[in-house]
């Protein structure tokens, strides 16, 4: 009797020191704290599969969609995307970023809607981004943080990100005035 109490509590005792861990795309698996890596390759597969996933979550929900004819510019001052809206209602546009994330959504005169989500690039400020539609053109304008062809070092321990890119960001839309007069070198 004593020796089957004497053996759940070091059953018990033992199982507080592991822990389950669950990566991106992968099944968890039990594992000790104590437990290394035999080498780097680990981590390197591990985020693979983590931006694997979220390509291939991004691709599904595209497919989903039936409108697909949007262009990316990588312009001198902005990253632009453009989305060819025909019959789409301009009060119904919305766009939001969270941290890298883009979601743009608009709904047609009728039934149909559009959604689309994109991974945005790491170089650009995303708390900047502005939209207008025009001609059943809407034109997502985001700047980058440095300008194009510059230097940057990036290291390990240094993180331009703060908790204000984990936010959510409802991007204002230009009032016509602010079109012509934002933007008019960049476009020329």
């Amino acid at each position: 009797m004593y020796r089957s109490i004497v053996f759940l509590l070091f059953v018990n005792f033992a199982s507080c020191f592991w822990h389950y861990e669950r990566t991106c795309g992968e099944i968890g698996r039990w594992r000790h704290p104590w437990f290394q890596p035999k080498n780097d390759d680990e981590d390197f597969e591990s985020l693979a599969q983590c931006v694997i996933a979220a390509d291939n979550f991004r691709k599904n929900s595209c497919a989903k969609s039936t409108y697909h004819r949007t262009q990316v510019i990588q312009g001198l001052n902005f990253y632009e995307l453009k989305y060819y809206l025909q019959e789409f209602d301009e009060n119904s546009i919305t766009v939001k970023i969270k941290y890298r994330v883009l979601y743009v959504t608009a709904k047609k005169l009728g039934t149909d809607s559009f959604k689309d989500l994109r991974i945005l690039p790491d170089s650009l400020k995303m708390t900047d981004a502005t939209w207008y539609f025009e001609g059943d053109v809407l034109r997502v304008l985001i700047p980058y943080k440095n300008q194009l062809k510059t230097e940057v070092t990036l290291t390990c321990g240094d993180s331009d990100h703060d908790s204000s890119d984990m936010t959510l960001i409802d991007v204002p839309k230009l009032k016509d005035d602010q079109i012509e007069l934002r933007f008019s070198k960049e476009f020329t």
